[in-house]
This record gives structure tokens, C-alpha cells and sequence, in this order.
């Protein structure tokens, strides 16, 4: 399993960063061939070919895909590697999962968000297209991935986090004195602004 998790964070990493490169409005196809494809609609794996079109995959088969000779085309020979849709991880916290947490507490924003972008690549490389991030700042992080500045997959970001003093997303030190009514910790005032 492992092997199919790493062969399809391979394949949609190189896929991203083929897609970053295109300069024109439609970027190349892509031809998978020889793999044995895993659609998660049944338990069946099926030998064949995938094309990619776009940012979507236009056609699978067990016969050869032949593709218009003029147009300029990718090819990634899959050899019989396994190939499956995208993983999701439904809770994460991309700006704090990859940095101890008191670092993560006495750190500067711009710090915490490369530690953040490695976090997205590595999410991608394990074959998790999407993730859903629960608090802490992932949202300048979605939109740099979206816009093709970083590698990794799509964030579905909440922002700040919700918790009560003392809960699991109250960062504040236990030697913090009481705040004024609105006054926010830097955290906070990140948390919002991110």
C-alpha cells in the first residue's frame, strides 16, 4: 500500500509542476500507460492508460489512448505501478504539524509558513490531493498553492481556530495576564490576518 500511496504522490507531484511550467492557456496532455488503476468504486484494479487533459482526467483504458501526433504530449510509463484517486485528510494543521510546538508558539509567521509550504508538499507526496485544515493559518498557504507559487494540494482552510481559553487551540502561555476586552495575542492577530 505504501508503494501505491507513494507511486500516485509521485505522479500528482509531477503533474503539478508540469502544470506550473505551461506558459500557454492549455497545457500538454498527460498519457499514464501500463498501470493498474484503482478507482475506489468497487475492489477491482484494472490494467490500462489514463489521460490527462487540463486539470482533468479525460479518459481511462485498457486499450492504448492514441493522442493527435501534432500536439505536443507528455508520457509517464507507469510499468505496472498502481495508480488511485487522491486521499483526503479531513483534519490538519499544515502551519504546526512539521515544527515542535514551542517553536511553532515563538516563531515569526514567515517562518511558520516555509515550515508550512514543506508541510503541503509532503501531504502531496504521501497522495493526499486535498486536505481540510482545521486552524492555525493555512489560508495565505492555499492561495500560494493555488496560484502555483508552492507545491501541494488543495486546502480547504477555516482560519482561526475556534477554542475555549485553555482549549486545544488556545496557544496563550499560563503566565499570560489577563487581556483587556479585544486585545489579541500575536497568534491571534496572525490567525486573522492569515
Amino acid at each position: 500500500m505504501n508503494k501505491v500511496v507513494y507511486l500516485f504522490g509521485l505522479v500528482m507531484f509531477g503533474l503539478q509542476i508540469s502544470l506550473m511550467g505551461q506558459t500557454s492557456d492549455r497545457p500538454s496532455p498527460i498519457l499514464i500507460s501500463d498501470v493498474n488503476i484503482f478507482t475506489g468504486k468497487d475492489e477491482q484494479v484494472t490494467r490500462g492508460h489514463i489521460l490527462i487533459e487540463g486539470k482533468f482526467i479525460t479518459r481511462i483504458s485498457t486499450e492504448p489512448i492514441s493522442i493527435d501526433d501534432g500536439q505536443d504530449y507528455k508520457i509517464i510509463e507507469g510499468g505496472g505501478r498502481f495508480v488511485m484517486p487522491g486521499l483526503i485528510d479531513a483534519h490538519t494543521h499544515l502551519l504546526f504539524e512539521s515544527i515542535p510546538q514551542m517553536l511553532a508558539m515563538m516563531s515569526d509567521y514567515a517562518y511558520l509558513n516555509l515550515y508550512a509550504a514543506k508541510a503541503a508538499e509532503k501531504q502531496l507526496l504521501r497522495g493526499f490531493t486535498s486536505v481540510r485544515d482545521l486552524g492555525g493559518g493555512a489560508l495565505t498557504l492555499a492561495k500560494a498553492i493555488d496560484q502555483g507559487l508552492i507545491v501541494g494540494p488543495r486546502v480547504f482552510a477555516s482560519g482561526a481556530f475556534i477554542s475555549q481559553t485553555g482549549g486545544h487551540g488556545d496557544f496563550g502561555l499560563p503566565t499570560d495576564v489577563p487581556r483587556r476586552q479585544g486585545e489579541m495575542s500575536y497568534v491571534e492577530r496572525n490567525e486573522w490576518l492569515l
